[in-house]
């Protein structure tokens, strides 16, 4: 991943129109502007919503964080805190300290309901395809 602070000290360097006199952390390199545009561009599509994988609710619990809970066949998506295992369920945090709001269950996740690192839009929810339950073999 793309350091933030040398992207934003390169796009200031680039907006003064002088890189080296700016000290820009992308003028040693022969192809700084498209340097530039790929790391800007990388931290950009970073912060797109996407489906997270089951083991990143629980793992990655921060308390600061909010998640999208989407459930199969609705299209509207609710922000909790984000999850903790709790007597075999995921529980999700509400804003009041030690409240939870809603639990799923683990192994339904990526059939019934999944969760967004982000508010997705109605068309990305759509288009993005939801996890097929293994197949039985014969």
């Amino acid at each position: 991943m793309p350091d933030l602070e040398k992207v934003i000290k390169g796009l200031e360097c680039c907006i003064k129109g002088d890189c080296r006199e700016n000290a820009c952390p992308y003028a040693l390199d022969n192809a700084c502007r498209k340097s530039l545009a790929i790391d800007a561009l990388s931290l950009l599509k970073a912060q797109e919503p996407r489906v997270m994988d089951a083991d990143e609710i629980v793992l990655s619990a921060d308390p600061s964080k909010w998640l999208w809970v989407e459930r199969k066949g609705d299209y509207c998506t609710e922000a909790f805190k984000a999850g903790k295992t709790i007597s075999g369920l995921i529980a999700f945090d509400s804003e009041t300290p030690g409240a939870f709001l809603y639990c799923e269950r683990p192994d339904e996740y990526g059939k019934t309901w999944r969760c967004w690192t982000a508010r997705p839009t109605d068309e990305q929810m759509a288009v993005t395809p939801w996890s097929e339950p293994p197949k039985e073999e014969l």
